[in-house]
């Protein structure tokens, strides 16, 4: 068993590279005594890692720079360094938001929500100009992401917003300009002419069609686009690959026409890996999950919804055998089921009936996804939609969603950290507590074993190495 010892001359290093820890259980710990003489120290932890583990207690996690670089049972030196002592609490990576939309600020009607989704044209918008969206970033966005960090959210990735503001925004959060989570962007959404967002949320204004969608039926175009948004700094590039199908059942969100076009989706893909980032994709059924997952993409941005108890393909395969073959990872989204609202008296009890079920089958085709091995990233889809769509709630909401859909405690936890850092766009160094691991580390009062809403109540919270909340 190697021990690594820190001595005060080597703290002038800004990285360290290499570390041999042992594998105990399927955590990385070392039991020896060891001298270290770290920025940070965080003691006598009961340790969730991130990794699914269970918990492990009397841990000492010691940080330098922005990493971790011990986890250790051992006796730790605290000369020099900033101590946390636990107290025997619950500590546990910093929690990864997976789909996220935070450059969009609409102000829907309370109890309204589904009716941006049915195209009703009721909805107060927000954000739509240059000057709101200038004031929403200054003003409205800086509340929602203090509430994240406040709620121990330290990475999130934002799939759709409004470019190119939003890598202003996330240079902001890099520079400090901006108190909250690190963030992973896609920009602008690709869509056909007339599909999601472009004829739901934009409902046609030209503000919203420039700067949020590439809505295109040309490859060429479709490539273009891709190559723009890199150029302009995204971490990766997000289609809806939606609507209603000649070979599948009836949406009633959307009009013929609406549905991307295959080779569209197909070049958006490619030419994506090309420039080597990764692609993901909106699908719901699971014949445009199919084909999305066999030209490449990298993955799902939400569920797809069983259409019977089969879970099959047009071309007959197991849809949720498939993702995991292809090895491709899927956001949970499964709060919105609960947000439609109130139903205006004039939509057709087919589309009701359709609502209906795709919202009853969202928890089985999750619970189905999971036991084939499909990775299941938590995601909440948060939208700042009026005053009272707090981060919080999203978060709360989704997590109680999962329990809710028999997703035990730890589950949902890894979902929420270690399963985060296999999205298509964010680094293999968040979401877990292991030597090597940046340091997003959160203190938590509650057991969020016993209470899920526990995992949204830290004490403290460390970002990159650094303590940006502590409530002790």
């Amino acid at each position: 068993m190697m021990s690594i010892v820190w001595h005060s001359h080597i703290r002038a290093l800004n990285f360290l590279k290499v570390f041999f820890p042992p594998v105990v259980k399927g955590m990385l710990l070392t039991i020896a005594p060891i001298a270290w003489a770290g920025d940070l120290i965080v003691t006598n932890a009961r340790l969730i890692d991130g990794t699914g583990a269970a918990p492990v207690d009397g841990v000492n996690i010691v940080v330098f720079n922005d990493r971790v670089v011990s986890v250790t049972r051992g006796k730790v030196s605290a000369k020099g360094t900033e101590v946390i002592d636990a107290k025997g609490r619950t500590v546990m990576p910093g929690i990864i938001d997976t789909h996220n939309h935070t450059s969009l600020n609409f102000r829907a009607p309370e109890g309204q929500l589904g009716q941006v989704f049915l195209q009703i044209p009721e909805p107060k918008w927000g954000a739509f100009s240059d000057d709101k969206m200038q004031a929403y970033s200054d003003k409205d966005l800086r509340k929602y992401y203090r509430d994240f960090i406040e709620s121990g959210v330290t990475n999130i990735v934002d799939v759709g917003g409004v470019f190119p503001w939003i890598i202003d925004i996330r240079e902001r959060v890099k520079s400090g300009g901006i108190h909250g989570p690190n963030l992973y962007v896609a920009g602008r959404f690709f869509t056909s002419s007339w599909g999601h967002p472009a004829s739901s949320v934009c409902q046609g204004q030209a503000w919203c069609l420039e700067n949020m969608t590439i809505a295109t039926d040309d490859p060429e175009v479709a490539r273009e686009g891709v190559r723009f948004l890199v150029k302009g700094g995204v971490n990766g590039v997000k289609m809806v690959y939606d609507g209603p199908r000649d070979d599948g059942p009836a949406h009633p969100f959307a009009d013929p026409g609406d549905h991307l076009k295959k080779e569209v989706m197909e070049a958006i893909i490619d030419e994506a890996h090309k420039l080597g980032v990764k692609a993901v994709a909106h699908t719901f059924t699971p014949a445009d999950t199919m084909e999305v997952v066999k030209a490449g993409v990298d993955g799902l941005v939400h569920s797809t919804f069983r259409q019977d108890e089969s879970y099959q393909t047009p071309d007959g395969e197991y849809l949720p055998a498939l993702l995991n073959r292809f090895d491709v990872p899927m956001t949970t989204t499964l709060n919105f089921a609960d947000d439609i609202g109130d139903w205006p008296d004039d939509i057709p009890d087919e589309t009701r009936e359709w609502v209906a079920n795709m919202l009853a089958q969202i928890g089985p085709s999750l619970r189905a996804m999971s036991d084939a091995g499909v990775t299941l990233m938590f995601g909440t889809d948060f939208i700042g939609w009026n005053e009272n769509s707090m981060p919080r709630n999203f978060l709360l909401e989704e997590a109680r969603s999962l329990v809710r859909n028999g997703f035990t405690e730890l589950e949902v936890i890894q979902m929420a950290t270690g399963n985060g850092a296999k999205h298509p766009f964010t680094p293999e160094s968040i979401g877990t507590i292991r030597p090597g691991s940046f340091a997003d580390i959160i203190v938590l009062e509650d057991d969020p074993l016993k209470r899920i809403e526990a995992m949204f109540e830290p004490i403290v919270v460390i970002q990159r190495g650094k303590i940006v909340v502590d409530k002790r």
